[in-house]
């Protein structure tokens, strides 16, 4: 959910109930089966960078994204 919260994805709707630590639960349909949830750390959708990152290979990109040291609230990747 790191990865959705970096592309500014606040929301997640699961046909199953199911605890993680990232998100919180918004609300609960199980008559229909859906559960919705927070995503806890959301990058806003515009915000000042105080880092960037080069990398030109896509598939870095996306490891760099999920890595647990990437900050997206300091750095962008270019």
């Amino acid at each position: 959910f790191r990865l959705l919260g970096t592309l500014n994805v606040a929301y997640v709707a699961s046909p199953q109930s199911f605890t993680n630590e990232e998100l919180r639960l918004i609300g609960s349909f199980p008559d229909n089966a859906l559960w919705l949830y927070g995503i806890r750390r959301v990058v806003p959708r515009t915000y000042i960078a105080a880092e960037t990152v080069m990398e030109k290979q896509p598939r870095k990109v996306i490891e760099r994204m999920v890595s647990l040291t990437f900050n997206p609230t300091r750095q962008v990747i270019l």
